[in-house]
């Protein structure tokens, strides 16, 4: 008797949580304009222990140096330069809620390591929850990013905030920041040396962080959080490492507003996401 109940109880839970994937995927239809249920034919993913013994993160080239071989960024006093808004202390900006993160942000300063800081409105240093479970990773702030100092806030924005409400996870309840803290001209990817200056404040950023999953959208992030030149239609599907943290490449939100058929196989990464994170939840 004990045992068919257990069972009940199993298929009961099984079907509670078919039907809130099924919600889940109705709602991200309904917002996205998707058209297909995702039925994924990637392979189910492997327990974390086993991941990260057969493959080890390779260590980003350009972005993400290890502390002993960068030089630490001169602590300058915060200054603007000539003919850019001033922006809020660091202590009033987004993301410098927990010490550490405000320690990262107070040696960024006004930053000018790199050409990008003279036609900045502000820095997009990051925003979200100092204890995130899950940070997302974009290439660098867009126009209306470079307006308010918060990544993710044009209509990408406003669809990476459905995406992750897709998964269960409030905006709110993540963490969401760039490679880069200064919009490229023209929305261009950043050069190297742009990446390599600030490269220790976005180890830094995630080294604060520590998420249980990273996130990287786009070609550029995921190349640079996944150390490699591989194209993002190899790096998407399958699970990457950085220091031991998962990573799920996806398609970046604005890519998606042009090309909204790749929506299936976004779905299909968020589901992995949030497969990863109900994984590395304490029973």
């Amino acid at each position: 008797m004990a045992e068919q109940e257990d069972r009940r109880t199993a298929i009961r839970s099984l079907l509670t949580g078919v039907a809130a994937d099924l919600r889940a995927w109705a709602e991200w239809a309904a917002d996205t304009g998707a058209d297909e249920l995702p039925f994924d034919d990637s392979p189910p993913v492997r327990p974390l222990s086993a991941r990260l013994a057969v493959a080890a993160p390779a260590a980003p080239r350009d972005a993400v140096p290890p502390a002993a071989a960068r030089p630490r960024p001169a602590a300058d006093r915060p200054r603007t330069s000539p003919g850019i808004a001033a922006a809020p202390p660091p202590s009033a900006r987004p993301g410098a809620s927990s010490p550490e993160l405000l320690a990262v942000r107070q040696d960024l300063g006004e930053c000018t390591r790199c050409r990008l800081h003279a036609g900045r409105h502000n820095i997009v240093f990051g925003v979200g929850n100092p204890a995130a479970d899950l940070v997302v990773v974009g290439e660098g702030p867009g126009y209306y990013e470079d307006q308010t100092g918060e990544p993710f806030v044009g209509r990408a924005g406003q669809l990476l905030t459905r995406m992750l409400a897709a998964i269960g996870v409030a905006r709110a309840d993540a963490y969401i920041c760039n490679v880069v803290k200064c919009r490229p001209p023209d929305n261009r990817d950043p050069l190297p040396d742009e990446v390599a200056a600030c490269a220790p404040f976005l180890e830094r950023q995630l080294e604060a962080l520590r998420p249980k999953v990273i996130v990287p959208v786009g070609r550029f992030a995921a190349q640079v959080i996944c150390g490699t030149d591989e194209s993002l239609t190899r790096l998407r599907g399958s699970v990457r490492a950085w220091r031991s943290i998962p990573v799920v490449p996806t398609y970046h939100p604005a890519y998606l507003l042009r090309r909204p058929e790749h929506k299936r196989e976004t779905w299909s990464d968020l589901l992995r996401a949030r497969a990863l994170l109900r994984e590395a939840k304490p029973d």
